[in-house]
């Protein structure tokens, strides 16, 4: 079979019809027409189904992809078919002079509104998100971006958080755009996703938090793991501290160090405004620290090594968990405690205090068992003096 070259002006059985011209003869119909669809530039139909069982197929219509989905890899194809001869591919359209493609607009937005605004780690990680905004959508005019193509393309990404990420950058980027009037309205307002659902992250039981505190004992990176655990800083905050941060008892956390492919970067600010803070250091931590000054760092290790050691540790001890577990348990302890949430959000460097109550505290069944006397006792109060009978479920004065 020949392959014609300009498909953008056929529809499917009109380029059956021209094959035959060109051939003399077509003596399968049904199967050259499945050939010929999948040789139209901007169609396919993956090579086996998705997690969920169905199959996908893509087909680019009015400079935008569109997918469909089947039980088979045969009703994939019916439907790009249906799909194809319902609308014109113009796959070669491309931005009138002066306009921006969605690709030239991305990198624009980012040059101009983001890179001079945010930390190296930041960069980093948004040029990512922007290589695989590149890779999911076609460079096609800004202007022909719709939402419905929007909408389709981000629920064919099974993660959900690199759903959500690529959502909202793809978002940000369109939103100035429409302010700047490049489009007349942003293709993500009518988009509609699933929201990611965090895990909650577990702290270590006080029976694992005994075992871990002993099994680094005498471990080079012992005093780094017990400051970690009774301070509750994230990593990248107590590998920038000197040793002139420590003072009174206290830690102040004003800088982080971050890790940019493999090379250690001293961030003259914390990750957030809300990071800036001051955090008591128990006297058995603080006075092995406090015995020096300078600006020289307290905690000369990489960020990869210390991830490393700790979970070969977890491993050993059959603790699930990670560098950053850390970090829950701290949280976790204080709520135990009686320390209120606001005053631990404060000591997490947390900017919203629903991050401190749903993602860090994880009030340990045990201690809920050893409090249930006071638990109860709460509700052991004169102001209604009633009994309740459990024999007839009534209640009596």
């Amino acid at each position: 079979m020949k392959k014609i070259k300009v498909y953008d002006m056929f529809s499917i059985d009109e380029l059956l019809a021209e094959l035959n011209n060109q051939d003399g003869s077509i003596s399968n119909p049904e199967k050259e027409r499945i050939n010929v669809l999948l040789e139209i530039k901007g169609v396919s139909v993956d090579s086996k189904p998705r997690k969920d069982g169905r199959w996908q197929g893509r087909a680019l219509v009015d400079g935008a992809y569109k997918s469909v989905y089947g039980k088979s890899k045969e009703e994939v194809i019916f439907k790009l078919q249906k799909l194809l001869n319902g609308k014109q591919t113009p796959s070669k359209k491309k931005a009138t002079k002066g306009e921006y493609t969605l690709h030239e607009w991305i990198d624009k937005w980012y040059a101009l509104y983001k890179e001079a605004k945010i930390k190296p780690k930041t960069q980093e990680a948004l040029k990512y998100n922007i290589a695989r905004l590149k890779k999911e959508f076609p460079n096609a005019p800004l202007k022909a971006l719709k939402g419905l193509v929007v909408q389709e393309k981000l629920l064919s990404i099974q993660q959900t958080r690199t759903r959500e990420i690529l959502y909202q950058t793809l978002n940000a980027a369109l939103s100035k755009a429409e302010k700047l009037k490049l489009i007349k309205d942003n293709p993500c307002a009518a988009v509609e996703i699933p929201k990611h659902q965090y895990k909650h992250r577990n702290a270590l039981t006080a029976d694992e938090q005994t075992r871990f505190l002993e099994a680094i004992i005498g471990d080079k990176y012992e005093l780094f793991f017990a400051f970690l655990l009774f301070t509750g800083l994230r990593v990248g905050e107590a590998l920038a501290l000197s040793y002139d941060d420590f003072r009174d008892g206290y830690v102040t956390v004003d800088k982080n160090v971050v890790d940019i492919k493999g090379v250690q970067v001293l961030q003259a600010t914390p990750k957030t405004d809300a990071s800036v803070r001051s955090v008591p250091v128990p006297p058995r931590v603080y006075e092995k620290i406090a015995t020096r000054s300078g600006s020289d760092r307290v905690f000369d290790f990489t960020q990869n090594a210390v991830k490393l050691k700790i979970k070969r540790i977890f491993a050993t001890l059959k603790i699930e968990g990670s560098l950053h577990t850390l970090r829950h348990t701290y949280a976790t302890r204080l709520e135990e405690h009686g320390v209120p949430s606001v005053l631990t959000q404060r000591l997490m460097g947390h900017a919203d205090i629903k991050i401190t109550q749903k993602i860090y505290t994880d009030t340990q069944i045990d201690y809920i068992n050893a409090q249930k006397d006071n638990i109860f006792s709460a509700f052991d109060t004169d102001l209604t003096q009633k009994t309740y009978d459990t024999s007839n479920n009534t209640a009596k004065k």
